[in-house]
């Protein structure tokens, strides 16, 4: 395991770490790393906003910033996001005819990183407005809309559809022997989306669609604001799918590998639970050596 502070790698001879785990995740929530060390000769000088790195020969977390400390006599624990403070300023803004790759460059020009953009459709919006919204925030709703992830990894922020990744060859099989433990399998609750009736009067014409679901499950009446038919129906049917994603999940604990989120693998068993899944969120456990797996099981559009 290797520590890197403001660029400068530090010596586990002059400290102890007792914790450091990395949350790694496919979407939705902010990747972040947290240690515990003991530090009995104050060999760190620790500020809010440092940046921290944490690898080894597998896994690499790319920058981190610091944006909690905590002490108790010579042991400190520190929290690192990937994101620094300077991401959370909050602004409002109206745009007419702009496409979604034009949002990326302002979001560049925003925060000063690299958006890297991995998806075929260069969606155009007749309007859109940010309403005292961070910017990642008001990012991310748009993607999601359209059925894209976003992840902020090493000081960039990859935007990218989800359903590429889930319809990918999968990179290996494994059994309940292969965990370090039994790992566990669940159904959803009674949360499914089945149907969403949207409305949306959009000057003198009304915008209405109907988009259903397989199987059990709610319907909703909602009114998104839209251009179209078809992309009233397109963001619904994104709705719909990230609504019922985690119909089937189930969490294991392996030896520490290359497991990062997005790998597909199939899980062979003898229940209902058989069936390929999507890692969305890996907990790197660098001083055990392991790595807590949570997946989702794939499904059919």
């Amino acid at each position: 395991m290797e520590l890197f502070l403001n660029g400068e790698s530090i010596e586990e001879e002059d400290i102890q770490i007792t914790k450091a785990t990395y949350e790694d995740y496919l979407d939705d929530h902010v990747d972040a790393v947290s240690m515990t060390i003991q530090d009995s000769s104050h060999v760190l000088d620790y500020q809010k906003g440092d940046r921290v790195r944490l690898k080894n020969d597998l896994i690499d977390s790319g920058t981190m910033f610091v944006s909690k400390i905590s002490n108790t006599d010579d042991v400190y624990s520190l929290r690192c996001t990937a994101t620094p403070i300077t991401f959370l300023s909050e602004m409002t803004y109206s745009r007419e005819d702009i496409t979604l790759s034009e949002i990326a460059t302002e979001i560049e020009q925003e925060l000063g990183i690299k958006v890297h953009m991995d998806f075929e459709n260069d969606y155009v919006y007749s309007e859109l407005h940010r309403i005292r919204q961070k910017p990642l925030s008001f990012f991310s709703n748009i993607l999601h809309m359209e059925g894209m992830g976003m992840k902020v990894y090493n000081n960039t922020i990859y935007a990218f559809s989800i359903r590429d990744y889930e319809t990918k060859n999968i990179d290996d099989s494994y059994t309940k022997s292969d965990f370090l433990y039994a790992p566990s399998f669940a159904t959803s609750d009674v949360n499914n989306i089945l149907e969403i009736e949207n409305r949306y009067q959009k000057g003198k014409d009304l915008i209405y669609s109907i988009v259903s679901d397989q199987g059990a499950g709610k319907k909703i009446g909602c009114n998104i604001v839209c251009d179209d038919i078809a992309q009233s129906e397109r963001y619904t049917r994104n709705i719909i799918r990230r609504s019922n994603r985690k119909e089937y999940y189930g969490s294991g604990c392996m030896e520490m590998q290359s497991f990062r989120p997005g790998f597909v693998f199939e899980y062979i068993s003898d229940d209902l639970f058989s069936g390929n899944y999507i890692i969305y969120k890996v907990i790197h456990d660098f001083v055990n050596e392991q790595q807590d797996l949570f997946f989702w099981r794939i499904t059919d559009d």
